[in-house]
């Protein structure tokens, strides 16, 4: 409502408007700081505009444990940048909780000051805002990537899940063979379910073993 009615042509009242938004919107840049640069969610009232399913695994943190909740976010924000504040926020936790870098946080020369009012946590300075946003972002992306392709092998497991789904290597079927030719040269009287499964599953895990 503020924000609304500091559109107005007398300079003292917009100004004095604007200083009663200002102080309003305080504690909700607080809340937009902390989530941004520390991944954190202060919102024991449910007033903020990303919300947290605590009841969601780490398995499914990206797609289903946060949220915006629309109709808590300020006209003077916006949709776009609610967005990219989102995935900020997602983006650190998914650092901590998935790839256990419990300690990372935003890189300094990324927020390269001590002051909220510089880095656009503040009303009014919608455009630095953005800048931040977007600035931690892209360091938080590209750590993500860095960790999944280097620390955790990720390539490395794609190959090998290729080679094992799609049977590139013969190791699977070779071994299957070798293990089943002999029980099912038995009379069809002897030939048991049981058995044929544990044949199953030797040769899934030989197959595995070697493309690993």
């Amino acid at each position: 409502a503020l924000h609304r009615m500091r559109k107005h042509g007398c300079p003292g009242h917009r100004a004095l408007l604007t200083g009663l938004a200002a102080r309003a919107s305080a504690p909700l840049f607080d809340a937009v700081r902390r989530w941004c640069l520390d991944g954190e969610l202060c919102d024991a009232f449910g007033e903020f505009f990303v919300q947290e399913d605590a009841g969601v695994g780490n398995d499914r943190l990206w797609e289903r444990r946060y949220g915006l909740r629309e109709e808590m976010l300020p006209s003077f924000l916006g949709p776009e940048i609610a967005q990219e504040m989102l995935g900020l926020g997602k983006g650190i936790n998914f650092i901590r909780r998935c790839l256990g870098d419990v300690h990372w946080v935003v890189p300094p020369d990324v927020v390269n000051s001590s002051s909220s009012d510089s880095l656009g946590f503040r009303y009014g300075h919608v455009d630095t805002l953005r800048s931040t946003v977007r600035r931690a972002s892209a360091s938080v992306n590209d750590h993500i990537v860095q960790e999944l392709l280097g620390t955790h092998m990720l390539l490395d497991h794609l190959r090998a899940l290729k080679k094992f789904m799609l049977l590139s290597q013969g190791d699977f079927v070779s071994a299957l063979l070798n293990g089943i030719g002999p029980a099912l040269s038995k009379p069809a009287a002897y030939v048991y379910r049981h058995n044929l499964t544990v044949i199953l599953d030797s040769a899934l895990r030989d197959a595995g073993a070697t493309v690993v």
